[in-house]
C-alpha cells in the first residue's frame, strides 16, 4: 500500500514552499512599496500642478495701480476661497507682509519662505505645514516682479491635503488586498508545482517500503532524468546486498554441513564417556559451538547474543543479519579493500611523478629545476619544493626507499597537524577541555586528512601543517597585538 504523502516539518517540500513563499512575499512587498511610492508621487505632482495653475491665474489678473498699489482685476471664481477656514487659501505679500489675501484666511496669514529673486516666476518647492484650524496644508510660493513696479511680490497658494491623503490611503488599501490575493495564488501554485515535482520521490519511498516488506525486490518503473541515477544506484546496491547475502547463506550452510558430523561424534563420545575425559570433551564441544555460534542457526545466534552481547556488554538489540554479514565481510576483506584504496588514492603515475621530482632535485644539487624530467620534461616544477626536499632526505636514510618516504611523509605531516590544531583551538575556544574535544573531532574527521594522504600528500600535508601553525601566529598578531609572531607567520605562509 502506498504511504500517504504529507508535508513534514523537515521535508524538502516544506523547504521549497517556504523558500518560494518568502521570495514571493519579498518581491510583492518591494513591488507594492514601489507602486505606492509612484502613485503618491503622481498624486502630489498633480496637486502641485493644480496649485501652480492657480498661482498663474492670480498673476494674470494682478496689476499695479497709481501709488504703486497692487490690485486684482477679477475676483477668484472658487467659492472655497471665500469660505472661512475652508482649507484653500491664497495670499500676496511684499517685504512688509501680506498685501492681499483670501477671505478664507479670515484674520490669519500664511507662512512665507525665502523664494529667492524670480523675475521669471521661479519659487520655492512645495512644502507642507499646519494651517488655520490646525489642518495640514500643502503650500506653493512664487516670487513675481510685476510690470510698473520696482518691488517683488510673493504669491502663495495653499490647499488642504486631506482629500489627497484619502485617495492615497484608498489606493494603498486596494493595492495591499490585491497583492495579498496574488501572493496567495502564487503560493498555492508553488505548492501544487512542488507536490507534482516531488511525486517521483514519493514513488521511491513507496517502493522502498514495498522492498522492506518483501513484496518487491527492486525499484520498478521510469523516473525523471534527475532522479533516475538515484534509482539506478539503489537498485545496484540492492542487487549487491542480495548477492552478498546469498554467498553468506551458502557459506553458512556449507559450514553447518561440515560441522554436523564432527559435532555429532563429539556429542556421542561425550555422552558415553565418564570421568575427566567426558569433562574435557564437553569443554571442547562448548568452545567449538561458542566460537561458531554467530554462523549457525538462529537458536545459536540468539543464545550467544543473550550472554555475550546483552549480559556481558549491555547491548539491548541484536544488529540485523545483513549488517552482521557486511561487518564480517569488511573484517575478512580489509587488506584487499586497502589495496584497492591505495590503487585509487596513490596511482602509479603519481608515484612516478614524485620519484622523478625527487631525482630531479638530487641531480640538480637540490636546486629546483625549471621543468621536471617526468613525461619528457614538459611539466613545470611548480610544486612547493619543501615536501620533495624532505622526501629526498628521508629516502637517503638506510632502509627507506623513495616510495616508503612518500608514504611516511604525508602520514607524519598529518599527525603533526593534529598536534598543531590544539594551540589554535585553545586560542580560539579559550578552554582546555573544549580545545581537546575540537582536536579529537579534527582527528576523527576523514576530511581533515583524506586529501592530504593521497597522491599529492607530499606537498598538501606539509602545506596544511604550515597553514595551521600560521593561523596560530596570525591570531597572536591580530587578536593579542603581539608583533613577535609576525615574521614566523610570514615564513610559514
Amino acid at each position: 500500500m502506498r504511504p500517504k504523502s504529507r508535508m513534514r516539518p523537515r521535508s524538502l517540500a516544506v523547504r521549497l514552499v517556504l523558500g518560494a513563499g518568502l521570495w514571493i512575499a519579498a518581491a510583492l512587498a518591494a513591488g507594492g512599496y514601489l507602486l505606492s511610492a509612484l502613485f503618491t508621487d503622481s498624486v502630489e505632482r498633480g496637486f502641485d500642478s493644480r496649485l501652480n495653475v492657480m498661482i498663474e491665474a492670480f498673476v494674470a489678473v494682478s496689476e499695479v495701480g497709481p501709488g504703486n498699489t497692487l490690485r486684482l482685476t477679477q475676483t477668484p471664481p472658487s467659492s472655497r476661497f471665500r469660505q472661512p477656514f475652508s482649507g484653500w487659501y491664497w495670499q500676496i505679500a511684499d517685504a512688509n507682509g501680506p498685501v492681499l489675501r483670501s477671505r478664507s484666511l479670515w484674520d490669519q496669514a500664511l507662512e512665507t519662505r525665502d523664494a529667492g529673486t524670480a523675475g521669471g516666476g521661479e519659487g520655492t518647492a512645495p512644502f507642507e505645514t499646519t494651517g488655520p484650524g490646525r489642518r495640514t496644508i500643502r503650500v506653493l510660493q512664487r516670487t513675481i516682479s510685476l510690470p510698473g513696479s520696482d518691488q517683488t511680490y510673493i504669491y502663495t497658494i495653499a490647499g488642504d491635503i486631506a482629500a489627497m491623503d484619502a485617495d492615497i490611503a484608498a489606493f494603498n488599501a486596494a493595492l495591499s488586498w490585491s497583492l495579498a490575493a496574488l501572493g496567495l495564488v502564487l503560493v498555492i501554485a508553488v505548492f501544487v508545482q512542488v507536490r507534482y515535482g516531488l511525486r517521483p520521490l514519493a514513488r521511491i519511498e513507496a517502493a522502498l517500503g514495498a522492498i522492506r516488506s518483501g513484496s518487491a525486490h527492486r525499484l520498478e518503473g521510469e523516473f525523471p532524468s534527475e532522479i533516475n541515477p538515484l534509482a539506478t544506484e539503489i537498485n545496484a546496491l540492492l542487487e549487491q546486498n542480495a548477492a552478498v547475502l546469498k554467498r553468506a547463506r551458502t557459506h553458512v550452510g556449507n559450514l553447518a554441513h561440515a560441522l554436523k558430523t564432527p559435532l555429532a561424534v563429539l556429542g556421542n563420545e561425550a555422552a558415553r564417556a565418564e570421568g575427566p575425559l567426558a569433562d574435557w570433551k564437553n569443554y571442547i564441544r562448548f568452545h567449538v559451538v561458542s566460537q561458531l555460534a554467530p554462523y549457525l542457526s538462529n537458536d545459536f545466534v540468539d543464545e550467544d547474543f543473550a550472554f555475550f552481547g546483552k549480559t556481558l556488554q549491555g547491548t539491548e538489540e541484536l544488529r540485523p543479519r545483513w549488517k552482521r554479514i557486511i561487518s564480517q565481510t569488511s573484517r575478512s576483506m580489509g587488506e584487499a579493500l586497502g589495496q584497492v584504496y591505495v590503487e585509487r588514492a596513490f596511482p602509479p603515475q603519481t608515484k612516478q611523478r614524485a620519484d622523478k621530482m625527487i631525482e630531479d632535485l638530487r641531480a640538480n644539487s637540490y636546486v629546483p629545476p625549471a621543468f621536471s624530467s617526468y613525461n619528457g620534461g614538459e611539466i613545470p616544477f611548480a610544486y612547493p619544493p619543501l615536501g620533495f626536499y624532505l622526501g629526498a632526505l628521508l629516502s637517503a636514510l638506510p632502509g627507506i626507499d623513495t616510495l616508503r618516504a612518500l608514504q611516511l611523509l604525508p602520514l607524519a605531516a598529518s599527525t603533526l597537524t593534529v598536534a598543531a590544531v590544539y594551540p589554535l583551538a585553545r586560542r580560539l575556544l579559550r578552554d582546555d577541555r573544549t580545545a581537546l574535544l575540537a582536536v579529537l573531532a579534527f582527528a576523527l574527521l576523514p576530511r581533515a586528512y583524506n586529501w592530504e594522504v593521497m597522491g599529492g600528500g607530499v606537498t598538501r600535508g606539509v602545506g596544511l601543517l604550515f597553514a595551521v601553525l600560521a593561523l596560530s601566529a596570525l591570531y597572536d598578531v591580530y587578536a593579542r597585538n603581539e608583533r613577535r609572531p609576525a615574521p614566523l607567520a610570514g615564513l610559514l605562509l
